[in-house]
């Protein structure tokens, strides 16, 4: 059974599990930094992955780096509509 490794445990918050990987948020306020760590037992790097778990690897990753910029877009928006006033382009009525 897979165990994630006790220090990426406690520097992480598990966020979702895909069918590779588990998705972890790196606890660190400066950058939001996900990881994609594959839950296969004996395995350390990629290419230790078949080659069909290396393709889904790529395409989770790409789903993260997706869903990353999305979720900072929609954050950048909220913080818009939350706090418009805050801006100094924003639009005041006369």
């Amino acid at each position: 059974m897979f165990e994630l490794d006790p220090r990426l445990k406690a520097d992480t918050h598990f966020i979702l599990q895909w069918p590779l990987s588990q998705v972890l948020l790196m606890d660190d306020r400066r950058y939001p930094w996900l990881i994609l760590v594959p839950t296969r037992l004996n395995v350390s790097e990629p290419f230790d992955l078949t080659y069909e778990e290396q393709a889904l690897l790529s395409r989770e990753t790409t789903g993260a780096i997706h869903g990353s910029f999305l979720c900072q877009r929609a954050s950048m928006f909220r913080s818009l509509l939350i706090s418009p006033m805050k801006s100094k382009h924003s639009y005041r009525a006369k």
